[in-house]
């Protein structure tokens, strides 16, 4: 938890997000933490790759994602200089560049941190289409997006009245 505000308090001092992009960082974090307890994996590099993911690829047009972007710099860059700033590892700094590049690129990885970050963004995403959604069509979606059963049974909960 004291890596994740250091991070979050960096990343708002670096990339000055607005208000909402910093808080469906948190709530992104607040439910990794929630796989990440379950399902195990590396906390700092779930913490750093969804808030930062999520922080760097907001603060910027999407059409400038893959070419030039904030402040001039891609996307690893950026998260490279804020987790720099906190001392994160090497070997850390890496995985987390190599998960938002492969979110940049629209793949998918086996990689148990990977598809905590990703069923925590898709978490997210599905929290903030509830009200436009059936129930039948958020457990479809949470069936075949959600990738850790960790990640199915925290969507239930946080989706589904059954």
């Amino acid at each position: 938890a004291l890596y994740r505000d250091r991070l979050l308090v960096t990343a708002k001092i670096a990339l000055k997000p607005e208000d909402a992009s910093l808080e469906r960082s948190q709530k992104i974090a607040e439910l990794a933490e929630e796989i990440l307890d379950a399902e195990g994996g590396q906390p700092k590099v779930v913490f750093a790759a969804t808030i930062l993911g999520n922080l760097v690829l907001n603060s910027q047009p999407a059409a400038q994602q893959k070419a030039s972007s904030f402040q001039g710099d891609s996307p690893s860059a950026i998260t490279r200089k804020v987790l720099a700033d906190i001392g994160t590892e090497k070997e850390v700094t890496d995985q987390v560049c190599q998960i938002i590049e492969q979110r940049i690129n629209g793949e998918s990885s086996t990689d148990l941190d990977s598809k905590i970050v990703s069923d925590a963004l898709m978490l997210v995403d599905l929290l903030e289409k509830k009200a436009l959604l059936e129930e039948a069509a958020l457990e479809r979606l949470v069936d075949s997006k959600i990738q850790t059963e960790t990640g199915k049974r925290v969507a239930r909960e946080y989706l589904l009245s059954g």
